[in-house]
Order: structure tokens, then C-alpha cells, then sequence
């Protein structure tokens, strides 16, 4: 049994079925990665927190130096998390980019089948 219920157990989900090759989408240096990360914390911060930066959220955006929000591991612990459109912006263009990736990835490793219509 396996469990998406964090983007590091979906990312180990993933290198248990296709091996060490599929790493390299799941690697924090990986721009598009590294900013799901961040936007995993930034949810955990909305559903747990109300928004209010805790100690939790900064250690987690310190440890994400590659996105491209580094400056997030600077904000003062206990102000409110302020959203704009850039932001959002920055994480949908990466989860489409990494859905992406990971899915063509995928692709090309499942047997491909042929439909009758």
C-alpha cells in the first residue's frame, strides 16, 4: 500500500514502480518540483495554520533554496502569508510542467496498447 498523501511519498511511490530513472522529476533541483514542494507547504500552512507562517513553514522553504521562492524562508514567523496572482501564477505553471513530465515519463514505460473503436 502505498500513500500520495505528500508529494515525498508520492515521489518514493513513483521510484518504487519505475526505478531510480524517474529521480530526476522528483529532485529539488528541479525547478518545477522544488515549486510543488513549496505550494504543498504553503496549503499545509492555509489548512493548518489559517495562513500565519510558522517555524514548520520556514524550515521546509529553507530547505527548497532552488524555487523560486526563496525569499518565502525570510518572512517573520507569525505574520500572515500574503498570496498574489504572480504567485499563484508561478505554482500552476509548475504542477502543469511536472504533471506533465511525469506523465510522459510514465507513458513511455507502459506497454503501449492498441483500441478498437
Amino acid at each position: 500500500k502505498v500513500s500520495f498523501e505528500s508529494l515525498e511519498n508520492t515521489s518514493a511511490a513513483y521510484v518504487a514502480a519505475f526505478g531510480d530513472e524517474i529521480k530526476t522529476i522528483f529532485d529539488r533541483k528541479y525547478k518545477p518540483y522544488a515549486n510543488t514542494f513549496v505550494l504543498e507547504t504553503v496549503r499545509n500552512l492555509f489548512a493548518h495554520k489559517g495562513g500565519k507562517i510558522d517555524v514548520k513553514f520556514l524550515r521546509r522553504t529553507k530547505q527548497i533554496p532552488t524555487s523560486s521562492f526563496p525569499h518565502f524562508a525570510d518572512l517573520a514567523e507569525d505574520s500572515p502569508f500574503l498570496i498574489d496572482g504572480e504567485i499563484v501564477h508561478q505554482f500552476i505553471q509548475s504542477v502543469i510542467e511536472l504533471t506533465s513530465r511525469l506523465l510522459e515519463f510514465v507513458d513511455s514505460k507502459m506497454p503501449q496498447m492498441e483500441y478498437e473503436i
